[in-house]
């Protein structure tokens, strides 16, 4: 039986029926339903574990920590998991979880490292593997859109950030809502013009965001030559346009020069004045 990793990237052809195909009860694993379907077989195992620990009073914060210092580490990265899991209603609030692991494990040694992951499971998984790595090299990128939303006002911040504690699924359901839409648009906006100046100034790492954030699907519009070589090459392997599912969390940017349009005036809007008042001002 072929494992998610299998399908990424692959013609529906090569894993699926034939009549799943014909009635269109399949679509191709791109990079962001590959994180998607990811990170939903992930809260499931970690779910599994946490109960099971609590069960039997593993891993528990009253416990004296490990002195070992792979245990201490493991002990250690187990409690920033309890931190952001919620076993009672089975969610994981990954995106905060995969920071506050990456400032933890940026302290540690090569060898504590590969231990963790290998507890995690990551080194017998190399896409998934592949994909925490890549996440970790977005960090500045990401960090440089925290800056721009804050650049934008208090509120748009304050609506970013909340964006941010949101798990990619509930991201997906929320990405067309007028609060996240304008301020997303406005930041994908300040995004393209840094990642065109560093470009210019012949600063590597502009492709390298690109190539990762097009693989993964938080990208849909690459502006690199080497954003747009990873999208030709992926849609190559899809084996035409038509089959390249655009992630519905990757506001695609807009055409160099455009501007969000402004929210309509109506007693019906749900937008506040101030943000459509930003929304227009570019």
């Amino acid at each position: 039986m072929l494992g998610l990793a299998d399908k990424l990237y692959k013609p529906l052809s090569d894993w699926a029926d034939a009549e799943d195909i014909e009635a269109g009860d399949v679509s191709p694993i791109d990079g962001a339903a590959y994180r998607t379907e990811l990170s939903k077989i992930m809260t499931k195992r970690w779910i599994a574990h946490q109960t099971t620990a609590n069960d039997f009073g593993l891993f528990q914060e009253q416990q004296d920590p490990p002195t070992d210092e792979y245990e201490l580490a493991l002990y250690e990265f187990y409690q920033i998991h309890r931190k952001w899991t919620d076993v009672n209603t089975e969610t994981v609030m990954w995106n905060q979880l995969e920071d506050e692991l990456a400032d933890f494990q940026e302290d540690l040694s090569p060898a504590i490292n590969s231990y963790i992951s290998n507890q995690r499971g990551l080194n017998r998984d190399s896409t998934a593997k592949r994909l925490f790595q890549d996440k970790q090299y977005l960090r500045d990128y990401w960090k440089k859109k925290t800056e721009f939303a804050k650049s934008i006002s208090p509120e748009a911040s304050e609506i970013y950030d909340k964006w941010q504690t949101m798990s990619e699924i509930e991201q997906e359901s929320h990405v067309q809502a007028p609060y996240f839409s304008y301020i997303l648009e406005i930041i994908n906006l300040k995004t393209q013009g840094w990642i065109a100046e560093m470009e210019i100034d012949g600063d590597e790492r502009a492709g390298e965001f690109e190539k990762k954030l097009v693989y993964w699907g938080y990208m849909s519009n690459p502006q690199t030559k080497e954003g747009r070589a990873m999208q030709d090459s992926l849609l190559q392997k899809l084996g035409s346009r038509e089959e390249m599912k655009i992630a519905a969390n990757a506001t695609p940017y807009p055409p160099t020069g455009s501007s969000p349009e402004p929210a309509p005036q109506s007693s019906e809007s749900n937008t506040p004045q101030w943000l459509q008042q930003v929304a227009g001002a570019r």
